[in-house]
């Protein structure tokens, strides 16, 4: 419980500092922090229960995307200020530097095989995105349509 506990704070206070980086409204960053949070630990618990690196990327990033949706509605500000400061913490950015590492030491096998997996990291953390943004938007032409 306290490792759990120690990576939502962690996690909260790095994505306050990537929030201040990419110039988040001051009155959005709590929330930006709330949903990098959560979403990594989120990631945490799925890892510590065996779900694979790319399983729980996407159910995490799909957390990160749909509390960003819900956040830019109640804050009045656009989706991407609270998702691109919330995926920091979930980005594969250990992999690709093991995978970068690998190959200038000539173990291609190695590299080729960590490679591979951040890119499908990469692509999980995208689609994870993608399909909550489709969802809400396929919701708002639904409720706008209702409304005529």
């Amino acid at each position: 419980m306290f490792y759990i506990l120690k990576n939502f704070v962690f996690s909260f206070l790095a994505t306050v500092g990537f929030s201040m980086l990419l110039n988040v409204p001051k009155k959005s960053i709590h929330l930006c922090s709330l949903s990098g949070a959560v979403g990594w630990t989120f990631y945490i618990i799925l890892r510590k229960h065996g779900i694979d690196n790319v399983n729980s990327n996407l159910y995490s990033s799909i957390i990160i995307a749909l509390m960003g949706e819900i956040f830019a509605r109640l804050d009045k500000e656009p989706v991407t200020i609270f998702v691109i400061p919330g995926i920091f913490c979930i980005v594969p950015g250990y992999g690709i530097y093991n995978a970068m590492k690998n190959l200038m030491e000539k173990n291609y096998e190695q590299a080729s095989r960590i490679g591979f997996e951040t890119v499908f990291v990469a692509g999980a953390i995208a689609t994870g995105i993608i399909i909550v943004s489709s969802i809400f938007k396929i919701y708002s032409k639904y409720k706008s349509k209702a409304k005529i």
